[in-house]
């Protein structure tokens, strides 16, 4: 990734199906935060948006209720925050 969304936190999709199947000890011991519970609110987002929406669907298939995707995914924010960057 090139960069990040502040508060963001990456789990990567190649492990995404496993990670969502640890425990919590287990998923917080090897992603370094707690892991979501099926009822959080939950935004994916990648550079172009088709491995987030993929994320999506591995997350409702294993029960995640309120899980969107960002639509701009993160090509949109970085775009749309350009202008603010210091020189």
């Amino acid at each position: 990734m090139m960069g990040s969304i502040p508060s963001a936190v990456n789990v990567p999709l190649s492990s995404f199906e496993k990670a969502l199947a640890l425990d919590e000890a287990d998923f917080t011991k090897k992603y370094g935060f707690h892991k979501p519970s099926k009822n959080q609110n939950l935004i994916f987002f990648c550079l172009a948006g088709k491995r987030s929406a993929t994320a999506l669907d591995l997350a409702r298939g294993k029960g995640y209720k309120n899980v969107r995707n960002y639509p701009g995914s993160y090509s949109d924010v970085s775009e749309s925050h350009a202008a603010y960057r210091p020189l």
